[in-house]
């Protein structure tokens, strides 16, 4: 339970933060953190998984 608080206070300014820097409306970034962790979460192919920008963005 605390991997998932950890990991959503982390992810939450991360997602206002990228909506805010493409123009969107904050409550898209909400939003679209919610329903992608969702998604991820249920179709995932493993219970160890990373998803959502900061995996995909190069290092």
């Amino acid at each position: 339970m605390s991997a998932s608080i950890a990991v959503f206070l982390i992810a939450l300014p991360l997602s206002l933060g990228i909506a805010l820097a493409t123009g969107a409306p904050l409550q898209a970034g909400l939003v679209a953190a919610a329903v992608g962790g969702l998604v991820a979460g249920r179709f995932g192919g493993s219970p160890l998984q990373v998803s959502g920008p900061p995996p995909a963005s190069p290092s």
